[in-house]
């Protein structure tokens, strides 16, 4: 029997968006305050994590509300790894209800990295289409292994 792997049994980084934000296409959102920082492997500045190497890392933002100015609004988020220049997992998607406010939810934007070396990542808008404000959405980044 192999002995367990060694890492901080808390190391997560939680970031939140207090108020609207715009995000840019293929810069990092921007998120407002880290609520959270447990362990020292993940630390958060100016949209980007920074992931220690030789851990693997659970990546989940909740993009919980978009406005749209109309009917064919359209938002895609996605976790991009800077270091090695690619985007990782699965897009959160955001498209415009038939409603006067054109507010929508969708599920999150979620990715699994293992890295070997420091790495950075962000979350960034992919796709944004009839776009107004991201508001109330947060952002996980977690050691899991």
């Amino acid at each position: 029997m192999s002995a367990p792997q060694s890492f901080p049994s808390a190391s997560l980084a939680y970031v939140i968006q207090v108020g609207a934000l715009t995000p840019v296409a293929a810069a990092p959102v921007l998120f407002s305050v880290e609520a959270a920082n447990l362990g020292n492997v993940i630390s958060y500045g100016a949209g980007i994590f920074t992931l220690s190497a030789g851990h693997t890392y659970r990546c989940v933002a909740n993009i919980n509300a978009c406005t749209f100015s109309g009917a064919t609004g359209l938002a895609t988020f996605s976790w991009r790894d800077l270091t090695g220049a690619a985007l990782f997992g699965v897009l959160g998607v955001q498209g415009t209800p038939t409603s006067a406010a054109h507010v929508a939810q969708s599920g999150p934007a979620t990715g699994i990295i293992t890295v070997t070396q420091d790495t950075t990542i962000q979350l960034e808008a992919i796709t944004l289409t009839a776009f107004t404000s991201l508001s109330n959405s947060s952002a996980t980044v977690e050691v899991v292994g």
